[in-house]
This record gives structure tokens, C-alpha cells and sequence, in this order.
């Protein structure tokens, strides 16, 4: 025997009650196509539009006019650092920390709020104790330099250096350098930060010697050396100042991470790939859509 269906009661023939029928129309209305995003859109966070000029405004504070030179991948991360800004002005005007509007800058200020305060003493002597061999200074040298942009140049100016002329007149006379003014000073140099081409004549110069002209790819250049200085370790009061800097921004990088990270979570993010002119490959691109079997 087949058994027979039974018909749910009060339902005439088998029709579904009206109610069913009204939650299976907001059913198919909720699956219908998305609302389509406009092209100038670069990303949605917790349902409000991210206009993408607001991330060139961004890139020329950042970047200037040489963005176009930018590969994907850097792109994708100052796009990240973008929205981490986005997120937290969102985060500090829900908070009362910034008024909605006020500038994403400001809100990163407002969040971040105690981060610069003076690390304790006992602090900074632990973070030398750490890296005594880090804050040690290399041998370096107190130089001097004029740069012209021929060879011809360069041998007048070796010239006149040789027969007496003192080197800081002569830079301030023919140096296209910058540092012209200050007679080509170039202050304390690590040898090792050097280009190898100039470290090695410049190594082998006495206080107060001249290297023969040398040329580079940005013109000539001539080197005389003031004083040569040690390698040396760096003592605890001489060394504080920049470890307790070094300590505040430290301590401000992970109060920053933490509260992105709590924006993320809070906010919904959404990236519109399809509207950005380079392959975004950050941290909120989407997942890949998994293969079938």
C-alpha cells in the first residue's frame, strides 16, 4: 500500500498558507542581483562608500606625484594603511575620541592618545642592556666634499686645493652640492654607509688629505677628510634620548596595530578590486572562490 500525503490543516488543496508564501517571496527578493557599486567606489566600510579619491588625496600626502611609478604590491599596502586610517577615524568617532569628519590623521591622534609618554628610566636600561652592539658607532669619518659636474672642473678644483686655496672656499666657489654653503661639509659619515667606490679611497686618507677626483654617475666628486673617528660604544646617557624615541614609537606601532585590528573586527570591509588601477593583493582582498569537485 502507498501511504498517501497528508495535507497540513486549514490548507485547501495543498496550497501553502499565506504566510509561507510571503517569507518564499522575500526569500527570492533577497537572492536577486547586487545593487551595482559605482565605478568611482574603492571600497565600503560597515556600508558607507569609499570614494577612490580619497585614496589619491592619501597617496599625494604620502607620495607626492610619483605614485605612478608604484608597483602592485607596495599599492596594495599604502591601500591597506588607507583603510587602517578609514577604519579608525570610524573607531574614534564612535568612540568621542575625533568628530566624524575631522580627518582621519586626527583620529589616529586621538586614538593613540598616552603612546608618547616618557618611558620609565628603568625601561630605557633595559632596552640598552638589550642592544649594547646595536646603538655601538662604526669607525666614521668627518668629511668634506665638492661635486661638479665635469672632469675638467674637478681638476681646477684639485688645483686650486693644492696650491693652498682651504677646501671649504673652493666648495663654496664651483660645489653644485647642497652643502656648497657650509663649505661641502657632510658631517660625521659611517665608512660603511659609503659607496664602496668612495669608502676605499676615503679610508685611505689622513686628516686633512684630498682624494683625487672621482667620478660618479651625478658628476665629479673631490673628498677631503676633517677627522677620522673610532669604532666606539655608546654609553647609557649618551645613547637615552634615542631609546626613550625609540621606546614611544615602539609602544604607539602596537597601540596602532591593536586598535586596527579591533576596527577590522568591529567594521565590515569591503574592497572593490574591479575599481582600483592596480591588482590589489592586501589584506582585505577577497578569498578565492572555491573549485568544485
Amino acid at each position: 500500500m502507498i501511504a498517501s500525503r497528508t495535507t497540513p490543516k486549514g490548507a485547501a488543496g495543498g496550497a501553502a498558507p499565506p504566510f509561507v508564501a510571503l517569507l518564499g517571496l522575500l526569500a527570492l527578493a533577497a537572492c536577486g542581483p547586487p545593487v551595482p557599486v559605482s565605478a568611482d567606489v574603492a571600497a565600503r566600510i560597515d556600508g558607507a562608500d569609499v570614494p577612490y579619491a580619497r585614496f589619491e588625496a592619501f597617496l599625494r600626502r604620502q607620495v607626492g606625484e610619483g605614485a605612478g611609478g608604484l608597483d602592485s604590491g607596495v599599492l596594495s599596502r599604502l591601500f591597506d594603511q588607507f583603510l587602517g586610517e578609514e577604519l579608525l577615524a570610524r573607531l574614534a568617532a564612535e568612540e568621542g575620541a575625533a568628530t566624524p569628519g575631522s580627518g582621519s590623521r586626527r583620529a589616529v591622534d586621538a586614538l593613540l592618545g598616552g603612546a608618547d609618554a616618557e618611558p620609565a628610566e628603568g625601561e630605557i636600561r633595559a632596552w640598552y642592556e638589550a642592544h649594547r652592539a646595536e646603538l655601538a658607532l662604526p669607525e666614521r669619518v668627518v668629511l668634506r666634499q665638492i661635486l661638479v659636474p665635469d672632469g675638467e672642473l674637478a681638476e681646477a678644483a684639485s688645483r686650486r686645493v693644492a696650491a693652498g686655496e682651504p677646501f671649504a672656499a673652493v666648495a663654496r666657489a664651483l660645489s653644485t652640492d647642497p652643502s656648497a654653503e657650509d663649505g661641502g661639509l657632510q658631517g660625521e659619515i659611517a665608512l660603511e654607509d659609503l659607496p664602496a667606490a668612495f669608502a676605499q679611497r676615503i679610508a685611505a686618507l689622513a686628516p686633512g688629505e684630498v682624494a683625487e677626483p672621482i667620478e660618479a654617475s651625478d658628476g665629479w666628486h673631490l673628498f677631503q677628510v676633517e677627522a677620522k673617528l673610532p669604532a666606539r660604544e655608546r654609553p647609557l646617557e649618551e645613547a637615552a634620548a634615542e631609546i626613550a624615541d625609540r621606546l614611544r614609537r615602539e609602544r604607539a606601532d602596537a597601540l596602532l596595530a591593536r586598535r586596527v585590528a579591533e576596527a577590522a573586527d568591529r567594521y565590515n570591509v569591503v574592497v572593490f578590486a574591479q575599481n582600483l588601477p592596480f591588482e590589489y593583493r592586501g589584506d582585505h582582498a577577497s578569498a578565492p572562490v572555491p573549485e568544485g569537485p
